[in-house]
């Protein structure tokens, strides 16, 4: 949870590379900006029994310009070189502006290759 206002290190890093990124947390949100990166520091291997499961939900503030992913099995090295995307990982991410729909990329070594979409959207 999100709600002692301090995002734990223990728990959590955080890479700022990008100009004014930022991340905080209050009111049991996290809030991102500017294209930070939140990695757990906890390693996750899913399994048939105890698979991983992530709830969320998000607000976009600028409708034209935002999107919003969740990367797995990521390094959550920022890619100064591809507007701060995950230098290895594969990203479930959704836009604000456009369709709709919801893409899954694999990015190695800064390329990123779809590996699919929702479609468009509703």
């Amino acid at each position: 949870d999100f709600n002692d206002g301090t995002l734990d290190a223990a728990a959590f890093t955080v890479d700022t590379a990008s100009a004014g990124a930022s991340a905080a947390e209050a009111g049991g949100a996290l809030t991102l900006g500017n294209r930070a990166i939140v990695t757990t520091t906890a390693e996750y291997e899913p399994t048939a029994t105890e698979p991983v499961i992530i709830n969320t939900s998000f607000t976009f503030q600028d409708t034209a310009n935002d999107f919003f992913s969740i990367v797995t099995r990521s390094d959550g090295v920022a890619d100064s070189g591809n507007f701060y995307q995950v230098t290895n990982g594969i990203s479930f991410v959704t836009q604000a502006a456009g369709d709709n729909k919801l893409s899954i990329l694999r990015y190695e070594n800064g390329v990123g290759t779809g590996l699919g979409d929702s479609g468009m959207g509703s």
